[in-house]
């Protein structure tokens, strides 16, 4: 069945990219990018949940201070209880992946939430966790419902897994219903290379739209950070109680993820431990 170390090739690439536009961050020790590090983090201070985000993604890269995946963590967590779906996703990444945070509990419950609020590639990472049998999570009933879900988004690489499926057996109403059914409605093509790949565009007129390099995306950043929110009942500074977790009760889970990761190794400037 598929190995490990698909697993971690899928994740690594999606958590070295940024989350915010696609965009690669690459360890910064400039003026520029210790400023913008200075000033997301006093937002964050403040308790602005998508600047919270952004530090989480500064402190993994090391973009404007030392890399400290501990504190990327931290803010990773503390985002994704403020509903950041972007630092849900990353937390459960590094929940799976990672040996110093290895817990696939926790790391599944943040996936499956970043899945339930529409983040692109978690539903994919779900299917095929859920359709192996490396991860202890096998259950094709989950598999079924999660790779539908990829498959109904386009998820670029559900092809590719389509044929890793059909190399073990046929994809039928009976064996995976929702899937099927994804399948029926918009059916894939084979290309000379006889491999699954999406059709081609209709004719319709694309329109690309480049996104914009991480100073423009950084700046638009910070100037939304300083709109006021009005409250509705969080008490929360820049958070909506209609798009925050954080108005209603918390799990026993939830709870325990309030608190600050303490013990383990301690984090060098370089990103490893002692």
């Amino acid at each position: 069945m598929l190995k490990m170390n698909l697993l971690q090739a899928i994740v690594l690439w999606c958590i070295s990219t940024f989350a915010l536009a696609q965009l690669k961050v690459e360890p910064c020790n400039t003026q520029k990018c210790q400023n913008y590090f200075v000033h997301f983090k006093k937002n964050a201070q403040r308790g602005h949940a998508d600047s919270i985000a952004t530090l989480a993604e500064f402190y993994y890269h090391g973009f404007g201070t030392s890399k400290n995946l501990l504190l990327a963590m931290k803010y990773h967590k503390k985002a994704a209880r403020l509903g950041v779906v972007r630092s849900q996703y990353k937390a459960a990444l590094l929940f799976l992946t990672n040996e110093r945070f290895k817990d696939h509990k926790r790391g599944m419950n943040y996936l499956r939430k970043a899945a339930y609020n529409d983040h692109i590639n978690a539903p994919y990472l779900l299917g095929i966790i859920y359709y192996s049998d490396e991860f202890g999570e096998k259950n094709k009933t989950e598999a079924d419902k999660w790779l539908a879900q990829a498959y109904k988004e386009n998820h670029d690489d559900i092809p590719e897994f389509i044929e890793h499926i059909y190399s073990f057996e046929d994809i039928t109403q009976a064996s995976f219903p929702s899937l099927y059914a994804a399948m029926e409605k918009n059916p894939m093509i084979k290309t000379q290379q006889n491999r699954f790949a999406w059709p081609p565009e209709d004719g319709t007129e694309v329109i690309t739209v480049l996104s914009p390099d991480i100073d423009s995306l950084l700046k638009k950043q910070m100037l939304d950070s300083r709109k006021k929110i009005k409250q509705l009942g969080s008490r929360m500074a820049g958070i909506d109680c209609r798009t925050s977790v954080a108005c209603r009760a918390l799990t026993l889970d939830e709870m325990k993820d309030s608190m600050n990761i303490t013990g383990g190794n301690v984090v060098t400037n370089d990103g490893g431990s002692q």
